[in-house]
């Protein structure tokens, strides 16, 4: 007996070649391994990169957010980097910070991740250039606003927030 398979982004149909009703199994393209090996893995035409950072509670938050062109699978590391605008890294605990994303997405989605950076106390140079890097790619974004200094006397600290 011969079995064709069809595939779409949302389910799986199996049918035989002798006429059978077709059987739907709904597949979670982030989860299933059978999606995972036909969404073709991104490459950097596949993808945009994204970089940007809000304030929060004395607290810099800088997100990354990585979109599909077309539908891919993203496997890489999310880097976020704090550079002095001379180009120095800047003394922060945790700096640079990197998290590992295996997601599928689809077109025009994205995912993303978020960073807080804390406890500035190092100085006034307000001038600063964050950098991202994902999957062959780069963004730069210059900043001029700082975290507050809560703690005098300890470090600043890059931590994980989130990704979504």
């Amino acid at each position: 007996m011969l079995l064709l398979v069809c595939y779409s982004s949302h389910s799986f149909r199996a049918a035989s070649a002798v006429g059978t009703q077709p059987q739907k199994k709904t597949a979670s393209t982030s989860s299933n391994k059978a999606a995972a090996q036909i969404t073709p893995v991104c490459t950097t035409s596949d993808l945009q990169i994204h970089l940007g950072a809000e304030g929060a509670t004395g607290a810099i938050v800088p997100a990354v957010r990585v979109t599909a062109v077309r539908p891919c699978r993203l496997v890489t590391d999310i880097r976020l980097l704090i550079k002095s605008h001379r180009g120095k890294r800047l003394a922060v605990s945790g700096n640079p910070a990197s998290v590992h994303v295996d997601r599928s997405l689809r077109a025009r989605r994205s995912t993303w991740v978020a960073w807080f950076w804390r406890n500035w106390c190092a100085g006034a140079h307000g001038k600063y250039v964050l950098l991202a890097r994902a999957s062959g790619l780069k963004a730069t974004s210059p900043q001029d606003t700082l975290p507050r200094c809560d703690v005098p006397g300890t470090s600043s600290t890059l931590s994980f927030a989130r990704k979504g």
